[in-house]
C-alpha cells in the first residue's frame, strides 16, 4: 500500500466527534498488550490487540499471512484493520511492532487519538521475545538483524505523542503512569506531516502555571522570546515564574494593540527583539495573546533565521478555537487581510480556559461564532446540543470549544497547506473578511464579521446547494442568543458596494477576480469553491437585510 485509500480517511466532522483512542506503540517485547489490558481496566475502556484483530478478520495467523502473502500484503491487512478498529473510538489499542512505522497509520488517526511509545532497550526486548516461537521477524532476522531493525524503527516510534520508559518496571506501574498521563493528554493533536511529529493542543485550566513543564515535555529549548500586548501585563509575573521554574531564560516583547498592529513593521520589531534575546535556531518564540499576537509572532518565528520553533498560548476564545491551531501565520496589508504570510506550525498550543472569564462578553461571543461554524461543519447533532446549552456560559460551552478545536485539527492534518479540504474552514469568512476590510477593521470583531458572513453563506446555500431553510433560521436564532450580529448595514450601503465586491474579488479563494464561497448542502456536508453569480449574491444580501431589520 504505497498510499492510503482516500475512502479510509474519515471526514473531519466524523473525526472531530469520534471518542479518543489510546494507541500503544513500540518494538516487539515492550509489553504493549499486557500494559494495554491493564490500562484499559484502569480507564474503563475496551482493549484491542491489533494483531489479534487481524487474525480474526483474515482467518489466518500472523505467520501464515507473512508466508502466504508476504510483508507488503500483511501491512495492507494491518492498515485496513486499524482503520476499522479506530473508527469505533474510545478504545485502548496495542499495535504490532511495525504498524506505527507506516505513515499510513498516522494518517488514519483522528484529532483526539493519541499514541504512546513504550520504550524498552533492545537487550531486554530480545530477552523477552527470543524464546517465543511464531514471530516471523524473529525467525527471519535473528538477534543481529532485529537489532538493526530496532534502530531503524526508533525514529518512527519517537513520532508518538508521548514516551514512557518501561525498563525494569512492572506492568501495573506503567499502567498507572499511563492512566495519569491520559487524564492530562492534549484535547487534540495536529499531524500536518505523516513523516514528522504532530503537536498537541492542550485545553485545560492551570496551563499558564504549567507552561514551563509543558514546554520541557514537548522537547523545546530556550532562550525564549515572549510576544504579547499591553493588556496582558497582569499575567507577566505568573508566566515568568512558570518558565523560570524549569530553567528558561526569557525576554518579553510588547506589540501594539488591536488589529492595526498586525502589520509588516511589527514583524521587523519581533526580529530585532529576537536578536536582542539571543535566539538561535534552537530558540523558541512564545505568542501569548489573541489572534493578532499569534499570527504576527508566528510569522516572525517563521522568518527569523529561516524558521525557529514557536508556541501558541492563546488568551481569547477566538484564538483558542481558530488562530492558534493550524500554522497559518501572517500580517495584513492595506489592500486586505492576511495577504502576507506563511505556513509555520507551532510546536505546542496551550489554551488555558481560566484566562477567558475576564474577557468582555463581546469578545466571548465573537469566539463562539467560530465554534458555531465548526459545529455546522461537523454535523447536525452538535448544533442541536449547543442550542440546548447556549445559556450555560463558558462552563457549558467547553465541550463545544473542544469539538471546534478537533474539527480544525482534523482538517489541518489532512490538508496542512490549504490545497483543498482545508478551505471548508472558510465557511462564513468570504463575506466576513470583505466586511472587515470595507469597515477598516475597526467596527466589527473578527468573530462578529464571521457570524454575519455565516448567515450570508447559509442563505446562498439554500439557493445554490438546496440547504433546508430550517438551518438558516436555527443558526440565526442561535447567533442572536449568543449576542452576535446576523446582518450589517454596510452590506446594503450602495456607496460601499464597489469596495465590497472588490474585496470579495481579492479573497484568497477567488479565481480571476471571481469570489468563490464555502457552502453547505447540509450540516456536515460542506462544498468548497462554489462560484455564485452576482444576482444570487445580491438576492441573498437583500434577504439578509430583512433578517437584520
Amino acid at each position: 500500500m504505497s498510499a492510503l485509500d482516500p475512502a479510509q480517511l474519515a471526514a473531519p466532522g466524523q473525526l472531530a466527534l469520534r471518542p479518543a483512542n489510546l494507541l500503544l506503540v513500540g518494538f516487539s517485547g515492550a509489553g504493549k498488550s499486557s500494559v494495554g489490558r491493564a490500562v484499559a481496566r484502569e480507564l474503563g475502556l475496551p482493549f484491542v490487540d491489533l494483531d489479534e484483530a487481524i487474525v480474526q478478520r483474515s482467518g489466518r495467523s500472523i505467520p501464515e499471512l507473512f508466508r502466504q502473502e508476504g510483508e507488503a500484503a500483511f501491512r495492507r491487512w494491518e492498515m485496513e484493520t486499524l482503520a476499522e478498529v479506530l473508527a469505533r473510538g474510545g478504545q485502548v489499542i496495542a499495535l504490532g511492532g511495525g504498524a506505527w512505522t507506516q505513515p499510513q497509520a498516522r494518517q488514519l488517526l483522528g484529532p483526539a487519538d493519541v499514541a504512546v511509545w513504550l520504550d524498552l532497550p533492545f537487550g531486554q526486548a530480545w530477552q523477552r521475545i527470543a524464546g517465543h516461537p511464531g514471530r516471523p521477524l524473529v525467525e527471519g532476522l535473528g538477534e543481529a538483524g532485529l537489532a538493526r531493525l530496532y534502530e531503524e524503527r526508533r525514529p518512527a516510534y519517537a513520532l508518538a505523542d508521548h514516551r514512557i520508559a518501561v525498563d525494569q518496571r512492572s506492568v501495573e506501574a506503567i499502567a498507572r503512569e499511563l492512566a495519569a498521563w491520559w487524564s492530562r493528554r492534549p484535547q487534540a493533536v495536529v499531524r500536518p506531516d505523516p513523516h514528522g511529529p504532530g503537536y498537541g493542543v492542550h485545553l485545560r485550566p492551570t496551563l499558564l502555571d504549567e507552561a514551563g513543564e509543558c514546554l520541557v515535555e514537548a522537547g523545546l529549548e530556550g532562550p525564549a522570546l515572549v510576544v504579547s500586548q499591553a493588556p496582558l501585563r497582569a499575567y507577566q509575573s505568573r508566566l515568568d515564574q512558570a518558565l523560570a521554574a524549569t530553567g528558561w531564560t526569557i525576554r518579553w516583547h510588547w506589540m501594539g494593540d488591536g488589529e492595526a498592529a498586525k502589520e509588516p513593521a511589527a514583524v521587523a520589531a519581533i526580529w530585532e527583539a529576537a536578536l536582542e534575546a539571543g535566539l538561535d535556531r534552537r530558540g523558541t518564540v512564545i505568542a501569548f495573546g489573541g489572534g493578532v499576537v499569534g499570527d504576527t509572532a508566528g510569522f516572525g518565528a517563521a522568518t527569523f533565521l529561516r524558521g525557529v520553533r514557536w508556541v501558541a498560548m492563546p488568551t481569547t476564545l477566538l484564538a483558542q478555537v481558530d488562530a492558534a491551531v493550524g500554522g497559518k501565520v501572517g500580517v495584513n496589508l492595506p489592500q486586505g487581510k492576511n495577504l502576507v504570510g506563511a505556513f509555520h506550525h507551532p510546536s505546542l498550543v496551550l489554551a488555558d480556559p481560566a484566562l477567558l472569564p475576564t474577557l468582555p462578553r463581546r469578545e466571548l461571543a465573537a469566539g463562539m461564532a467560530e465554534v458555531v461554524k465548526a459545529l455546522l461543519l461537523a454535523g447536525p447533532e452538535p448544533v442541536g446540543e449547543l442550542e440546548e446549552q447556549v445559556e450555560g456560559g463558558l462552563s457549558a460551552w467547553e465541550p463545544f470549544i473542544a469539538t471546534a478545536i478537533r474539527l480544525k485539527a482534523a482538517t489541518v492534518s489532512r490538508d496542512p497547506r490549504e490545497a483543498g479540504l482545508r478551505a471548508i474552514l472558510n465557511l462564513g469568512h468570504t463575506v466576513g473578511h470583505a466586511l472587515e476590510q470595507v469597515t477598516g477593521y475597526g467596527r466589527y470583531l473578527h468573530g462578529e464579521a464571521v457570524a454575519i458572513g455565516l448567515v450570508t453563506a447559509l442563505l446562498l446555500s439554500e439557493r445554490v446547494m438546496g440547504l433546508d431553510p430550517q438551518w438558516t433560521r436555527r443558526v440565526v436564532r442561535l447567533l442572536r442568543r449568543l449576542d452576535l450580529p446576523v446582518d450589517a448595514p454596510e452590506l446594503h450601503d450602495l456607496s460601499l458596494r464597489p469596495a465590497l465586491l472588490q474585496a470579495l474579488g481579492r479573497d484568497k479563494k477567488a479565481r480571476r477576480g471571481q469570489a468563490r464561497f464555502v457552502l453547505l448542502e447540509a450540516p456536515g456536508a460542506p462544498r468548497v469553491g462554489v462560484e455564485v453569480a452576482p444576482p444570487l449574491l445580491a438576492e441573498a444580501l437583500d434577504r439578509q437585510a430583512q433578517l437584520g431589520a
